[in-house]
């Protein structure tokens, strides 16, 4: 609209209001809780083979990393099965006429994503307490930080590497 010689412009911008988080924090910690039962048993049960793992040379870092990919494996497989099975079951509901003929799942949404998301986000922080329960069980050595020793003969400073170099 022109007001004088200023010209202003209106428009219906789009508001998203994000309402009933607060009830959905429940099943988060509950599902968050379920997913660090369920890996400090994995850590549990593999405790012979870390202990294999170590002996064959591998890092903390590895063995950690072993079970971040496996948490996030269930949190990506299970978010998949849930839309999926989800989605079967509103069909199955609206073909046998049990839900209103006015309800249209809207399954491109992208609070889909965002719950799905929440759920690999869920699983992932319950998975840092196994990972660091589970590197504690690989011991490279007496010392878990290689150091550079402090003694030098002279002029002549000798480093033991940690690790053995290819000729």
């Amino acid at each position: 609209s022109g007001v004088g010689d200023k010209i202003f412009v209106f428009y219906r911008g789009g508001e998203v209001v994000f309402y009933g988080w607060q009830s959905m924090m429940v099943p988060f910690i509950i599902a968050s809780l379920t997913m660090l039962n369920i890996m400090l048993g994995a850590v549990y049960e593999r405790t012979r083979e870390i202990g294999i793992y170590s002996s064959l040379g591998l890092s903390p870092l590895d063995v950690s990393a072993m079970f971040l990919a496996e948490s996030l494996i269930y949190g990506i497989m299970g978010g998949l099965i849930g839309y999926i099975l989800g989605n079967f079951g509103s069909n199955v509901l609206r073909a046998y006429n049990l839900l209103p003929i006015e309800y249209i799942p809207n399954v491109s949404s992208s609070w889909v994503m965002l719950a799905v998301g929440l759920g690999v986000v869920s699983t992932m922080i319950a998975t840092l307490y196994p990972m660091y329960k589970s590197a504690k069980l690989v011991t490279p050595s007496l010392e878990r930080r290689w150091k550079i020793p402090a003694q030098s003969k002279g002029d002549l400073w000798e480093i033991p590497l940690p690790f053995t170099p290819s000729k």
